[in-house]
């Protein structure tokens, strides 16, 4: 039995529709997934630039530490003056005078 054409579209334009819906529900669902794999990316990427950020720190920390005890280290040492002969015996003339309570020349 032969159909109607018209019966013909409306099955056809049914069956578009219901391939359609489907094609849009297969879409969302590869959309969420996508969206779901972004946050997760999202995530990780978060975590890492807090463990790198994190290790930049604690290397700074160490940098600025060995600096500081450098720079105490140098602080500390003795400095090395060399005076020539006539100036030091000026200086141990002048400490001589005020040990003794003298007048400074």
């Amino acid at each position: 039995m032969a159909q109607n054409p018209i019966d013909a579209l409306l099955k056809a334009e049914r069956d578009a529709d219901r391939s359609l819906q489907e094609k849009q529900r297969e879409a969302e669902l590869v959309i969420e997934q996508a969206l779901e794999r972004a946050r997760y990316i999202s995530s990780r990427a978060q975590k890492r630039i807090t463990n790198v950020h994190m290790r930049c720190g604690i290397k700074i920390k160490d940098q600025c530490d060995a600096l500081w005890h450098d720079y105490h280290q140098e602080q500390a040492r003795p400095t090395q003056v060399r005076f020539d002969e006539q100036t030091l015996k000026r200086i141990t003339e002048k400490v001589a005078v005020k040990l003794i309570g003298g007048k400074d020349v």
